[in-house]
């Protein structure tokens, strides 16, 4: 009685201290922090959406006249102006030509694609002409009727007839033109009436069911739409002129799609017999992944040439027989490319057998010209190439190659490469013997130059005056200042547009227009010359724009999306009635010799570098200017390339070992090279790992033409200095290479990591029926936001209503673990790009035969599965394993995949170890990645969520659903299994029900400050933070309270692992587009079909805590158990037969905090307990 009376009395003092706590309770602040998630790398884009925004009520847009002013000061004479500089993807075919005919002369022809104003509708195709034989030379045509109502074009080439007087030097167009409202895009052409009358008469569509010698991609004609063509005119003696067009047949989206050769004899004509204007044929030549990367050239002798990049073959003994599938790493089925070409002799005739004889094949076998090697680093073809026929019947192509490291492809670093048939082919490797134009190995600092485009894009080649001729654009070019000719180190690496240093760096380099000439068809090239410097001003007069002048931020006009005629002329053009002084650049060249020649340029400047289509740079009306360009005789110079431009992690070098590079000098100009090099290492010790030698002993000169390299032999750990196993050592150093080339220095950096294994993370992606995840073996997921729509977002569901911009949810993931040291924390993560050379990151200990796609789950588990292998911490102490499980039972939702993680250590036990994760979640909100958070309701839930960033705009579906997307991470159970192996329902040797902790915390304040994502400090506070920790940090500059946020979970913490301790932690990831997709019920339905999946195919059986609360564990929890605890705690009673059932905050300990926690519940509708974490 007396001991009941006590129970009494001190459960009424606790019942009152615990209101009092409550009427008074407080919440801790959070503190400080910010930066940009923007990094410089390559990434995979997508192709521009045809089907956006463009409006069904046809072209209504009022005309501008053709004395129109410009907008800026920049080199040419005014053509046309759009809003949509966009002009081409990748190849930029030929959008200006010249024509001649006794009628008509001397006639410039140039097309373009035209937007009248900032919004999507309204784009169709303009074409213009100039008279350059009347006097004074005027515009004479200017037309824009291609398109009827309803109808929208886009991405136009064109070429010019040869066959007659009036009918002489007309303009072809083409583009692909959709003719109505919700139909599908074909390629069409146009031709021009008679010269020089403004308008156009012969049209026709390529037919939807021509498929005559191959597939359309995909399969059913009708669900591929035939885009970006490219087109060629030819005029046989012995028959009627023949059209060539090329073009992708292409599904949408990023993916593949088949480049496809059409031919139609008498173009004009009309009927269906082969003399009447007739389709012959439409093939599908290969699968391409890069959209425009294809090219046509033709001659009026009879040569038809189709040329491509396409994927590396995949077939043995066919070096021809590209791949038709892309590879599993992402990127990679852009970059990893061939150059092929196709030739026909015959006016393209016999595809299928001659259309006049039936049986004669004109198209010779294809030819790879690049030959690269599987897994070999080098040069890869991207998806800028061009093509000619010179004069005296040669095939000549220049192409824009991406520097490419097969461990970590994916640069800016390019060149500009050349081959023509006159080069030949190497008699040892069998490859062309393909000259190097021009190198651009810089890595971008402030800006890139955004999709599609290396440091190097759009190109284009010509002939005049029996030289030849390359342009291209240029991004952020040393040679964009000084002489320009790149003397000395110079540098623009600051030249981007305004909103590059706000942290918009996609696209914001601001291009300039290059040139180099060769004498010798191609086999040496002089130095590049810029045609126009906007940073700096006119080539070495310093008086030109000065608009962007180096170390100032500001704005300049990007020249881009350039063309360049086929043939230059030496017809006297007469310019204009009061022409600016800008009507050709012969002032701002170096050079002379032109002999009255000319070679005509057209291009945009683009007053807001980047393409709005793709959501870089801002939409404005754009200049597009035609120059004159004197076909100028090469400067003989030697010229200065070098490759690898650099060794860098993850190339790496095991302890006790080394490894040799061949340094490639190459002497890329038309004089001899003379050069040296001197070896610097940055540490003291160790030392003497980095050496170097010439291959040609003394000899440090390079001739130009064929024999035009030299090696030097770069070899690390040489002499196995550095023999420490066990250890990680990172050492740094270079090879200076100077020379007597207008360049500048070449600099091979090296950064030398030393370590027990060398293994790359290999990805591989987990699919249910409706959402995909990119998992790594360093136990990552996410991968930085890797392109690919597979970060557990919804881009393929209809019920996504942004599937363009929503295409990551989950931006990063990755383990955590970590202990005190004397000097502070340790801490390991596997996100946010942290690499062994860090020394925090995990480290893949072998790659266990991965073949993505290729594991079958065990225990029958119905899951889309992927194994890790066994990955470390950075000093090895501590291994990792992990599974992922994406649900294939259709019971279930298919909203989460399911992690399951293994730790153990390796020999030695390990003390204070704490063990957790961090998710980076970026759901899609206007606002980027600002996302509210919370946790629950479910049990060990915390989520991130969408927002409606600005409430005041009127809301949209758009806007209604930013705020009903959620993404979270939720705590499904942990065991220790020291005496027997993990299987399902199996027995443990301990549970762990709850995680220790959970947060979420502020990008600005635990992420952005610090380098490699973390502070190890930092990170080990946080999750040594017990329960439910909100961040609740408040910024005065933003009073709306959201932020790029991330959130943590703590599994255990300071826990002791033993040499046998084996411990299984099971972690879900979810998402959700609103409350009825993917599951009814939002994420909570999710959260549950989660718990319920575990509990059915992965749960242990092990483990007491069966109901919370539950002190004498009868099944139930109530009065008597809290009596018992009361007794337990203050009267020596029996202890609770399950801890785990008491422990019911899940602090890992019973104490007064329980019994708090439980009157709580019981007394005042408080928070259920659960199942604690006593050891």
């Amino acid at each position: 009685m007396i001991r009941r009376t006590s129970i009494i009395l001190i459960l009424t003092a606790l019942l009152f201290t615990l209101m009092t706590l409550s009427a008074f309770a407080t919440k801790t602040a959070d503190e400080n922090r910010l930066v940009n998630k923007a990094a410089i790398r390559v990434v995979d884009y997508a192709f521009p959406d045809e089907h956006l925004g463009f409006s069904d009520e046809g072209v209504t847009a009022e005309r501008v006249s053709l004395d129109r002013s410009k907008n800026s000061n920049a080199v040419g004479e005014l053509v046309g102006q759009s809003y949509y500089e966009w002009q081409h993807n990748s190849s930029m075919h030929r959008q200006i030509a010249i024509g001649t005919s006794a009628a008509c002369p001397w006639t410039l022809h140039v097309d373009y694609m035209f937007l009248p104003s900032g919004v999507l509708e309204n784009r169709e195709i303009e074409a213009y002409g100039y008279d350059g034989a009347s006097s004074p030379g005027a515009p004479v045509y200017f037309y824009s009727g291609f398109q009827a109502a309803g109808m929208y074009a886009g991405y136009p080439s064109l070429d010019v007839t040869y066959d007659g007087d009036y009918l002489g030097n007309r303009s072809i167009i083409t583009a692909h033109n959709r003719l109505a409202a919700g139909g599908r895009y074909r390629i069409q052409y146009w031709f021009q009436f008679e010269c020089n009358l403004s308008f156009y008469g012969a049209s026709d569509r390529i037919p939807d069911t021509l498929n005559d010698c191959g597939t359309l991609y995909p399969s059913t004609p009708d669900e591929a739409e035939v885009v970006w063509p490219d087109i060629q005119y030819q005029d046989p003696p012995d028959g009627p002129p023949v059209l060539h067009l090329v073009g992708s047949a292409f599904g949408g989206g990023s993916g593949a799609s088949n480049l496809n050769y059409f031919q139609k004899i008498d173009p004009e004509g009309s009927g269906d017999d082969p003399d009447g204007g007739s389709w012959t044929y439409g093939c599908a030549i290969d699968t391409v992944f890069n959209g425009e990367g294809y090219e046509l050239a033709a001659s009026n002798n009879g040569v038809v040439v189709i040329s491509w990049v396409a994927l590396l073959p995949d077939e043995a003994g066919c070096d021809t027989c590209s791949q038709n599938t892309p590879t599993a790493s992402a990127g990679r089925d852009r970059w990893d490319n061939d150059f092929y070409y196709q030739k026909n002799v015959n006016f393209g005739r016999g595809w299928l057998g001659d259309p006049y004889d039936g049986t004669t094949n004109f198209w010779e076998n294809r030819v790879n010209v690049t030959k690269n090697e599987p897994g070999s680093n080098g040069w890869r073809p991207y998806a800028d190439i061009i093509s000619m026929i010179t004069a005296n019947g040669d095939f000549h192509a220049a192409w824009i190659a991406m520097e490419w490291d097969d461990a970590a492809p994916g640069t800016y670093r390019s060149r500009v490469f050349h081959w023509g048939e006159n080069l030949g082919f190497n008699a040892t490797t069998g490859k062309g013997n393909i000259r190097t134009v021009s190198a651009a190995q810089w890595d971008p600092e402030n800006c890139n130059s955004g999709s599609f485009n290396q440091n190097q894009a759009k190109l284009s080649i010509a002939e005049c005056n029996s030289n030849l001729y390359i342009m291209w654009v240029e991004m952020n070019s040393p040679m964009t200042t000084g002489n320009g000719l790149g003397t000395g180190d110079g540098g623009a690496r600051d030249d981007c547009a305004q909103r590059a240093f706000d942290g918009d760096v996609q696209g914001a380099a601001n291009g300039d227009l290059f040139i180099s000439v060769s004498s010798d068809a191609g086999l040496t090239w002089d130095a590049a010359r810029p045609l126009t410097d906007t940073y700096g001003g006119p080539t070495g007069t310093g008086s030109g724009l000065g608009c962007d002048p180096e170390g100032v931020e500001g704005d300049c006009p990007s020249e881009h999306w350039p063309s360049m005629v086929e043939f230059g002329s030496d017809y006297t053009v007469n310019p204009p009635t009061g022409l600016s002084p800008d009507w050709n650049t012969s002032t701002a060249l170096v050079g002379t010799g032109d002999n009255g020649y000319y070679l005509d340029i057209a291009y945009f400047n683009d007053t807001d570098p980047g393409g709005a289509v793709m959501a870089q740079g801002s939409w404005t009306n754009n200049d597009y200017l035609w120059m004159r360009f004197p076909c100028v005789q090469p400067i003989d110079a030697p010229g200065f390339a070098y490759s690898p431009t650099d060794f860098l992690f993850p190339n790496c070098v095991k302890h006790c070992e080394d490894t040799v590079i061949n340094v490639i000098i190459e002497n890329i100009g038309n004089a001899a090279l003379t050069y040296d090099y001197t070896i610097e290492e940055d540490q003291a010790s160790p030392s003497g790992w980095l050496t170097a030698a010439n291959i040609s002993g003394d000899d440090y000169s390079v001739p130009s033409g064929f024999d035009n390299a030299d090696t030097i032999l770069v070899t690390l750990n040489g002499n196995h200095g550095i023999c420490t196993p066990g250890s990680i050592i990172k050492v740094t150093g270079r090879v200076t290479i100077t020379h007597d080339a207008d360049k500048p220095t070449g600099i091979y950096e090296v950064e030398l990591v030393v370590a027990d294994t060398c293994v790359l993370p290999i990805w591989d992606t987990v699919a249910t029926s409706c959402t995909e995840l990119i998992v790594g073996t360093n136990g990552n997921a996410g991968n930085s936001g890797s392109p690919g729509d597979v970060n557990m977002d919804y881009d393929g569901a209809t019920e996504e209503p942004d599937p363009e911009n929503a295409t990551a949810y989950l931006y990063d993931s990755g383990d955590i673990i970590g202990w005190m040291t004397g000097s502070g924390a340790y801490m390991n993560w596997g996100m946010f790009q942290a690499t062994i050379a860090d020394s925090v990151a995990f480290m893949p200990q072998a790659d266990p035969a991965h073949i993505p796609g290729s594991y079958t789950a065990p225990y029958s588990v119905p899951a889309d599965y992927f194994y890790t292998g066994v990955y470390s911490t950075n000093d090895t102490s501590v291994m990792f394993e992990s599974e992922w499980y994406a649900p294939t039972d259709p019971g279930y939702s298919c909203g989460f995949v399911i992690k399951h993680i293994k730790v153990y250590v390796n020999g030695a036990p390990k003390t204070g170890v704490t063990l957790g994760l961090a998710s980076d979640w970026d759901i899609p909100t206007d606002s980027s990645s600002y996302n509210s958070h919370g946790f629950g309701p479910a049990t060990n839930l915390v989520w991130q969520r969408g927002i409606d960033w600005d409430p005041d705009v009127p809301e949209d579906e758009d806007d209604w659903y930013d705020s009903l997307r959620y993404g979270g991470i939720m705590y499904l159970g942990g065991y220790n299994c020291s005496s027997e192996a993990y299987a399902p329902g199996g027995d443990p040797d301990e549970s762990f029900d709850n995680p220790y902790g959970m947060y979420t915390g502020t990008n600005d304040r635990l992420v952005y400050p610090y380098d490699l994502g973390f502070d190890s400090d930092t990170l080990y506070m946080m999750h040594s933070l017990a329960g439910q920790t909100l961040s609740s940090w408040d910024d005065p500059d933003d009073p709306k309270g959201y932020y790029d946020m991330h959130c943590g979970m703590t599994y255990l913490h300071n826990r002791d692992m033993a040499s046998n301790d084996t411990l299984h932690f099971f972690v879900a990831y979810m998402s959700n587009v609103d409350d009825d997709y993917p599951t009814a019920g939002g994420l909570d339905a999710i959260a549950a079909d989660a718990k319920d999946f575990y509990d059915e195919y992965l749960k242990m059986a092990g483990g007491c805590c069966v109901t919370p609360g539950d002190f004498n564990h009868d099944g139930s929890s109530g009065v008597t158990d809290l009596t018992l605890f009361v007794d337990f705690m203050f009267n020596n009673g029996p202890a609770p037969v399950c801890a785990n059932e008491f422990d019911v905050n899940a602090d890992c300990s019973l104490g007064v905090s329980d019994l708090t926690f439980f009157v709580d519940y019981m007394f005042n509708n408080g928070q259920a307990p659960v199942c604690g974490c006593v050891p």
